[in-house]
């Protein structure tokens, strides 16, 4: 899963960004987006209540915008600022196990910091992300499926969430850490079905569009991860009401923007 070397990336996606009206104001926007995050101060671990969600979110957030703009114009700006991020939460003394939903996140926004920058950082860097995804994120969650929290088997978001980000961390270290990762993707291909189902019959979500939203961000990570890495899903797209559920979305929202209680 880990990206190809540097040399095949360099202006990944600029035809398409020079050539489509559309795709340039979304790039426009990105590194807009990037230019305040150079602005910002790093993460810190500050609570809210039990939860560390909001920093997770915001890691997220940042490896993702940083990453793309770095895939897009290669200016190592967006690179070197990744990496802080990463090595200010790789420092926290952890991520909140207490609130799974915080290590999920934060486990996703590891995987995709080591996989899109693992060839342009140094061996220390690669080590320092690694070493926290595993022991604040990876081992953590084996824990929880060993003593069979409640998330791990509920049929609504936790588990799509709490499944997929940590499925998405395990892939991303598989090489390296066979053992623990196998366990865990083995865990996360058993478990995810009961909340999928959910989808069913016909893609609605009874939890409403919100979280319609969250656990279908996380089921398509957990697919894509799948896909990316191994070359399939195991049969978890296929679970019926999945390819119903874009319309879901379409169907809750009326001609003036709102949703539908």
């Amino acid at each position: 899963w880990k990206a190809a070397p540097s040399s095949s990336r360099p202006c990944f996606g600029m035809p398409t960004v020079a050539a489509d009206p559309v795709a340039r104001r979304y790039a426009e926007q990105l590194k807009a987006r990037g230019t305040a995050i150079l602005k910002e101060p790093l993460i810190e671990r500050v609570l809210i209540g039990p939860r560390l969600l909001d920093k997770s979110r915001r890691l997220v957030d940042r490896i993702y915008t940083l990453g793309l703009l770095y895939k897009l114009d290669g200016n190592a700006v967006w690179k070197e600022r990744a990496i802080k991020e990463l090595e200010a939460a790789a420092a926290f003394q952890d991520w909140n196990p207490s609130h799974f939903l915080d290590v999920a996140e934060m486990t996703h926004g590891f995987a995709v910091g080591y996989d899109w920058f693992y060839n342009d950082v140094t061996p220390e860097q690669r080590r320092m992300i690694r070493t926290a995804l595993v022991e604040k994120g990876l081992r953590p969650a084996e824990e929880a499926h060993q003593k069979k929290a409640w998330w791990t088997r509920s049929e609504f978001n936790w588990n799509n969430v709490c499944n997929g980000g940590i499925l998405s961390g395990a892939l991303a270290v598989a090489d390296e850490e066979p053992a623990l990762a196998g366990r865990l993707i083995v865990e996360s291909i058993q478990k995810l079905p009961k909340a999928i189902a959910t989808f069913g019959p016909d893609g609605a979500w009874s939890e409403g569009p919100g979280y319609w939203g969250y656990a279908m961000r996380y089921t398509v990570v957990a697919l894509a991860s799948l896909q990316t890495a191994l070359g399939q899903d195991y049969g978890l797209g296929d679970i019926a009401g999945m390819d119903q559920a874009g319309f879901f979305r379409v169907h809750e929202v009326g001609p003036t923007g709102l949703f539908f209680n």
